[in-house]
């Protein structure tokens, strides 16, 4: 009953300020109800809960100021004491972190020293805050103010939001454009204020593009500013967002500055190579010369990007924008193509917006084909772009004109596994596995690998994951040749792959990477399912059975496929005189599965992985 009181009477103010036109909520004014609050009736589960959430622009200041008010409910929600603040000049901020103590409460004030000031480029910054002393329990308070316009407002976050509100006071100096996403309802609408009330966390699903794509949030762009004496026209069209771009000094003017590389470009041109392998030798100059500091960004970090080069790190830009310059000088057809990553979302045709870029990589041209590269990731080969940038489409700026480019991938998640096993008395396995990985099945293994000190260390990790496995020897070719193939060669011993069951023996056939549970448990989904590339796994399991042993069944084979063959899997199940051979091929071959596909999508892998779980029975003779 109190805690259907405490929001009765929290939202009875909330609507209250519909009507009156005030805040919803005041700094630093935390009532006793929303302290003793330990779940969210709403959403049981949700590990914290944004009270409010209150942001107002000033037309007349130009000033963007924001209130947001959270209460952690579990461990799991202290995450959220941590912002990277969404703005990109410098802001102002204080906070408040408020918790009871017996009857008391106690307030941690939020200390200058908690609160990072980062520059990403030479003009551009973003803020860190940790507020202090967060406990489960506790209510925050954050507040901050910029001089500038909000270039996005979510009313939904991946935990509930019980009131948000925005309100953008007209101003007769700005002109802006505001773009709708999401799929849930607001509250109350007018010219220039907008509310949702009671918005549900957004749940996350396997193989989404991204959350950023389905929140229910605006995304904003400045059309033009008009000040007495002064104005500029901002991103009325893609062909505006191309000018400014080619005009930015870390952008376009950045590109032309490129002597500080002849050296490696001379280096490279006496070289015998054909333009495949001097692209990878361009590339690979880069990544040896640059590391990339985490950022994605649009813009180089300085204005002549010797500065970088010297500094041997940089952002997105710097690394992308340099891998241009050295390919321009080796004489290639290059253009800066202009994206926005995965998790930011993806570009709309019909609403130009440059703040929804975050990101370039290169478009280079050669006799045979043309190549989008991406030098930012480790362990990535030039031939392929990253899973980040899989993202739709992007913007390829030529000096003249720009235009649409597809942001898709010729690779695949392809592996070719055969396992060599034979059943000892004992009732474990002997023998060896063989895998060949290939694109970004193989840059998967690169990264996993590369991210241990040690094999050895890598080889334990293997081996806790896998219950039961022991591995006696292991050799792995070409992890450091990104163009090739990686090649794994184990001896192994497994136990726990045959359950005695008294009369009869069951063996699990299928071991190592596997499907345990279909990934998509939910019945209906609003969102398509985005692979991001084709898949392609072949696998062999052959095993010897002792001669004190014979087959007593074996699970019928299956060869399931989807419409138009946009997926299909096969499992084989043969008995040759004491030899069980089993031949699995799963082939995904689209990325993307419209909403209307989905069900078709789920039974498929239910069909799958059930298969996988079924044992062949054997018996001792």
């Amino acid at each position: 009953m109190k805690k259907f009181l405490f929001f009765s009477v929290f939202e009875a103010i909330c609507l209250c300020s519909v009507f009156a036109d005030k805040p919803p909520a005041k700094f630093g004014k935390v009532s006793k109800e929303e302290l003793e609050m330990k779940i969210y009736d709403k959403d049981t589960s949700a590990p914290a809960v944004i009270l409010c959430d209150y942001g107002y622009f000033d037309g007349i200041q130009f000033q963007f100021t924001r209130l947001t008010r959270i209460k952690i409910l579990k461990k799991e929600g202290l995450s959220w004491s941590n912002y990277v603040l969404p703005t990109e000049s410098k802001s102002e901020v204080r906070g408040i972190t408020f918790r009871l103590e017996g009857a008391n409460v106690v307030e941690d004030k939020l200390d200058k020293k908690s609160v990072f000031l980062e520059r990403v480029t030479e003009n551009r910054y973003r803020t860190r805050v940790a507020m202090p002393n967060v406990q489960v329990g506790s209510v925050i308070d954050i507040e901050y103010y910029f001089t500038g316009f909000p270039s996005e407002w979510k009313f939904q976050e991946t935990i509930p939001v019980v009131w948000s509100e925005l309100i953008i006071e007209e101003s007769q100096y700005l002109r802006y454009q505001k773009n709708f996403f999401g799929y849930e309802q607001l509250f109350y609408t007018s010219g220039s204020r907008w509310i949702a009330r009671d918005m549900p966390a957004f749940k996350e699903e396997p193989y989404i593009n991204s959350a950023s794509n389905y929140l229910t949030k605006f995304e904003f762009d400045i059309l033009d500013i008009n000040f007495p004496g002064f104005y500029r026209s901002f991103t009325n069209t893609w062909d505006n967002v191309a000018q400014r771009l080619r005009e930015n000094d870390y952008f376009g003017k950045a590109i032309k500055g490129s002597a500080y590389l002849n050296g490696l470009a001379k280096e490279i041109s006496e070289k015998n190579l054909s333009e495949e392998q001097k692209i990878e030798a361009a590339y690979n100059a880069i990544r040896e010369n640059m590391k990339w500091n985490g950022i994605h960004s649009l813009t180089t970090s300085f204005t002549e990007m010797i500065f970088s080069f010297k500094k041997k790190s940089g952002n997105s830009a710097d690394i992308n924008i340099m891998l241009l310059q050295l390919l321009d000088k080796l004489g290639f057809e290059v253009y800066p193509v202009v994206l926005s990553t995965r998790d930011n979302g993806v570009l709309s045709p019909i609403n130009p917006s440059l703040n929804k870029l975050n990101h370039v990589i290169v478009y280079v041209k050669t006799s045979k084909e043309s190549l989008l590269i991406d030098a930012t990731e480790d362990y990535m080969p030039y031939s392929l772009i990253p899973f980040k940038c899989i993202n739709w489409q992007g913007r390829l700026i030529e000096k003249e004109k720009n235009e649409w480019i597809e942001l898709k991938t010729k690779g695949k998640d392809k592996l070719i596994r055969v396992y060599n096993l034979a059943l000892t008395d004992d009732l474990t396995m002997t023998g060896e596995m063989i895998c060949d990985r290939f694109d970004y099945a193989a840059y998967d293994l690169r990264k996993d690998f590369g991210s241990y000190n040690s094999r050895d260390e890598f080889l334990t990790e293997l081996e806790r994951k896998n219950p039961g496995l022991k591995i006696t020897s292991c050799d792995i070719e070409n992890i450091d040749s990104l163009s090739k193939p990686v090649k794994e060669r184990y001896r192994m011993t497994l136990a726990n792959q045959v359950e005695n069951a008294g009369n009869e023996f069951y063996l699990y056939p299928f071991v190592g990477e596997k499907w345990k549970e279909n990934p998509f448990r939910n019945s209906l989904r609003k969102y398509p399912v985005d692979f991001g590339y084709k898949i392609e796994h072949m696998e062999v399991f052959s095993y010897t059975l002792p001669d004190n042993f014979e087959v007593v069944s074996l699970p019928q084979s299956l060869k399931i496929s989807l419409p138009d063959n946009a997926a299909s899997f096969i499992c084989d199940f043969k008995l040759i005189n004491k030899q069980l051979l089993i031949n699995t091929k799963l082939l995904v071959n689209k990325e993307m599965f419209l909403p209307a596909e989905y069900p078709g999508l789920r039974e498929f892998y239910d069909q799958m992985i059930k298969k996988q779980s079924e044992p062949i029975v054997l018996k001792k003779i």
